[in-house]
């Protein structure tokens, strides 16, 4: 039922000494209702719900210029939000999953593109990531129209997750 309120999540497992971590619930969010909002002139704040905050990013869409272009996305993650892991010889591990979704007005997927981070990098590129953040491009094919692209940042270290709602038009 998607009415726009929060449905808490209970995860039940029949073994001792197991746990579990899940998300606390969801918001059951209409597609169509969003874009009645936004058609309305609703805040750009408001346009993507509640967002998971584990991992803290920026992400920016850019329209093709071109028929036939890909739209890019540019995402830039606060690396003081994800987990390293110290290896020997002064390099640094790290393990990110990138997903760009984008949605089309009736909340169904046109498009998904995943990108893997992992491995290690050394102490200079740790350095640089600490002071300016981790970039990460994704360029995904789209037809014309609205979409809602819905990124998401997935630290595999932690779980912690990140996600944003950004609307992009490709007219």
């Amino acid at each position: 039922m998607l009415d726009g309120k929060f449905h808490a999540l209970k995860v039940k497992v029949n073994r001792g000494g197991v746990k579990v971590r899940s998300r606390a619930g969801f918001y059951a969010l209409d597609a169509q209702a969003w874009r009645k909002r936004q058609d309305e002139g609703a805040n750009a704040a408001r346009l993507g719900g509640l967002a998971a905050t584990g991992v803290l990013f920026e992400a920016q869409p850019i329209p093709p210029t071109t028929q036939g272009q890909s739209a890019r996305i540019e995402i830039l993650v606060d690396s003081s939000t994800i987990s390293f892991g110290r290896n020997p010889e002064d390099s640094h591990s790290i393990d990110l999953n990138f997903e760009v979704a984008a949605l089309k007005p009736d909340g169904k997927p046109e498009h998904v593109e995943t990108r893997t981070v992992a491995g290690d990098v050394r102490d200079t590129t740790y350095r640089q990531f600490l002071q300016t953040g981790i970039p990460m491009r994704v360029e995904m094919p789209l037809s014309a129209g609205r979409h809602l692209l819905r990124v998401t940042v997935r630290d595999n270290r932690t779980g912690h997750l990140g996600s944003l709602d950004v609307p992009l038009s490709t007219d």
